[in-house]
């Protein structure tokens, strides 16, 4: 796939949606070590003078805000459940009512698996990350099995989904990246009706495939499995490759 290979895009107002981890930088083993670098954060901001762009991300706003650093790109933080775009800024407001909950299973877990090597336990302030990339396989059913427990108690607020080598604890809500987006497109002005592009490459993007399989086109990088994607993307690299192709392609003529 390239730039112009978008192109039913000419006729409509381009709308590109890309996830974080996985799909703009390469999954590390310490969440804080997925960094963006200055060249990169440069094609966006190019992108974003040109055409609207949005980073989706299962991180917290003020995370994915500190590691893009681009104002002019918009912000879909926590699977949808938090949007910065422009001077707007929204909460789900059921996300916010269950708060209390998701804090204290927080803590739960981090008590109960207290001195186990490796693990991280994220609180993101609407959802919380349990990470076991660095945790020994032979430990991670134990550590499983404990955050189910601590869902189980908070099963009417609180639901688990999983991302790579991650337990994601959310607030019990029929929403996800594809909703927070389509909330997000309700929100803006668009002259015609928006082609969308999204790219990601976790389970939680799937969602977002599912919502916006009509609208544009969906591309999921990495993986073999089934997808509701219509194309794929081998990595990271090619995601660059094409947003490069992109860039230039929007470029005003001469």
């Amino acid at each position: 796939m390239t730039g112009r290979g978008l192109e039913p895009v000419r006729g409509r107002p381009l709308f590109l949606f890309l996830d974080y981890d996985g799909t703009l930088v390469p999954i590390r083993r310490r969440p804080e070590d997925a960094v963006l670098s200055r060249p990169r954060r440069e094609i966006l901001r190019r992108l974003s003078r040109r055409t609207f762009v949005a980073v989706v991300s299962g991180r917290s706003l003020a995370d994915i805000k500190g590691r893009i650093g681009v104002a002019s790109v918009a912000l879909v933080g926590n699977h949808g459940l938090e949007i910065a775009c422009g001077a707007r800024r929204w909460r789900h407001p059921g996300a916010e009512a269950v708060r209390g909950d998701l804090g204290r299973a927080l803590a739960a877990v981090r008590r109960r698996l207290r001195g186990c090597p490796g693990l991280l336990v994220e609180d993101k302030g609407l959802t919380g990350s349990v990470h076991v990339r660095r945790v020994r396989p032979g430990r991670r059913a134990e550590v499983e099995a404990v955050v189910r427990d601590e869902i189980g108690r908070r099963r009417r607020t609180l639901m688990l989904t999983r991302g790579h080598c991650v337990l994601e604890l959310r607030p019990r809500l029929a929403w996800n990246k594809g909703l927070g987006v389509r909330s997000l497109l309700a929100g803006l002005e668009a002259e015609g009706r928006p082609f969308v592009v999204y790219i990601g490459d976790d389970a939680t993007d799937e969602d977002a495939f599912r919502v916006l399989r009509r609208d544009g086109v969906t591309i999921r990088v990495g993986g073999t499995g089934p997808t509701f994607a219509r194309f794929r993307l081998p990595s990271v690299r090619e995601v660059w490759v094409l947003l490069r192709r992109l860039e230039r392609d929007l470029r005003p003529g001469p």
